[in-house]
């Protein structure tokens, strides 16, 4: 399945849920057999674990992508030296004593 087909499931799956969560205030799930509505709880519990499962996934995928390769430091190194910060050579005790003066 390419992305456009995983988003549109996801779209899907959203408003669907948006329909179910908008239901609940307005007691129409109250009109449902007990029964009906248990299957409905336990439908609910068995997605739940399931979107846990796609959230780990994800996750790992993305922790995967996000991490930098060891390989090719050259850059990072380069960038990093760089903004190392020079010293200036010390100041003669006049200079000093000028600076401390005109506080």
């Amino acid at each position: 399945m390419n992305a456009a087909g995983v988003e549109s499931l996801l779209d899907q799956v959203r408003i669907a849920l948006t329909t179910l969560v908008d239901l609940l205030p307005t007691d129409e799930l109250q009109a449902v057999d007990a029964c009906d509505r248990l299957d409905l709880w336990q439908d609910a519990q068995v997605m739940l674990a399931q979107l846990a499962v796609v959230e780990r996934s994800l996750a790992a995928a993305g922790q995967l992508a996000d991490r930098p390769s060891a390989t090719d430091i050259s850059a990072r190194r380069r960038d990093s030296a760089s903004r190392v910060r020079r010293r200036s050579p010390p100041r003669s005790s006049a200079d000093v004593t000028g600076l401390l003066a005109s506080r």
